[in-house]
């Protein structure tokens, strides 16, 4: 029989690294462990307080345990289960499936070994494995009903996790039976008969669901994340700024491009206006004009081919500079 031993930037960067590392350094290792934290949730027939209770799973107390109750939660062991040995003030045990083909598979796969026990103390809502000797772990499960010095000092006895909500559904599981279900019995082929025929009213899982929480380096690599992309965007901010002044710098220097050119230009219409003036009075302007229309007229004369003709305009070009 199965059963526990006795009754009763850079500067941005490193604000970044010092930022992951306070949640590390604020808290006791013991806290970090518990903080990896599964969660079961049940189902049961106890018509009492909405009939429900919440498992909290702890990796850090032991993570062989942890491994294996999720492993049965998930693939629905847990569904079904009496509560076959319920003593008042002592604890709560289950974990013998009625369906034998669930159970079958799970003995085939053998125990888990023994956690090193963290020392936990086994108070009120406290859950481990029953066994019967060392590396015996294997379906079976109790819920410590009040404090139990006397627990925890066997290889496998090591807490798991502790019931968080529901703990007045776990102390009304009915009790009536005491120890008197054969645990042999339930694992035989008519186990559903025995206990409707001679425990009717046997109280029982009825179902369970497991909600995994993100592990301890999963969280901290989210906080660096959530941490990376606020100075992220602090940098990017900046850079915003940065670039915004600048084109705010380069907005005035063509301003001042623009109004130096305009200065220019009206400088250039002014000394043009004087040389229309200059021409209008005659003089250089109308000597100019003269000779840029000789010019035409021997560039005329050299492009026929005739050059007599052109050495003449040439002469009549000195002629009409004289006379000017």
């Amino acid at each position: 029989q199965i059963e526990p031993s006795s009754m009763p930037s850079n500067d941005q960067r490193l604000l970044l690294q010092l930022l992951l590392l306070l949640p590390l350094s604020s808290v006791s290792a013991f806290e970090v462990d518990k903080q990896a934290t599964d969660i079961i949730e049940c189902r049961t027939s106890v018509k009492h307080a909405g009939s429900n209770f919440t498992l909290e799973l702890y990796h850090g107390w032991a993570p062989q345990g942890v491994k294996r109750v999720l492993a049965l939660a998930e693939h629905g062991f847990l569904d079904g289960l009496p509560f076959f040995r319920a003593l008042p003030n002592f604890l709560i045990q289950f974990g013998i499936q009625p369906d034998a083909i669930k159970q079958r598979y799970w003995q085939d796969q053998g125990n888990i070994p023994d956690d090193p026990s963290k020392g936990i103390a086994f108070t009120d809502g406290v859950v481990s494995f029953a066994g019967y000797s060392r590396n015996s772990r294997s379906t079976h499960l109790f819920i410590t009903l009040g404090n139990q010095p006397g627990l925890g000092r066997r290889p496998w006895e090591v807490a798991i996790g502790k019931v968080t909500r529901g703990m007045d559904v776990v102390r009304n599981i009915y009790s009536g039976y005491g120890d008197k279900v054969d645990q042999g019995r339930l694992q035989a082929a008519d186990s559903e008969h025995y206990i409707q025929s001679e425990f009717p009213l046997l109280d029982r899982i009825e179902a369970c669901t497991v909600r995994r929480a993100p592990s301890g380096l999963d969280e901290r690599a989210a906080q660096a994340a959530a941490l990376e992309a606020a100075v992220g965007q602090a940098g990017d901010d900046d850079q915003e700024k940065l670039n915004r002044e600048e084109v705010e710098e380069n907005e005035e220097e063509v301003q001042q491009i623009e109004e130096d050119e305009d200065e220019d230009e009206d400088e250039l219409v002014g000394q043009a206006s004087i040389g229309e003036e200059e021409g209008d009075f005659g003089g250089e302007g109308e000597m100019y004009e003269g000779e840029a229309a000789l010019g035409e007229m021997e560039r005329e004369a050299l492009e026929e081919g005739n050059y007599e003709a052109a050495v003449d305009e040439a002469a009549v070009d000195e002629a009409a500079v004289d006379e000017a």
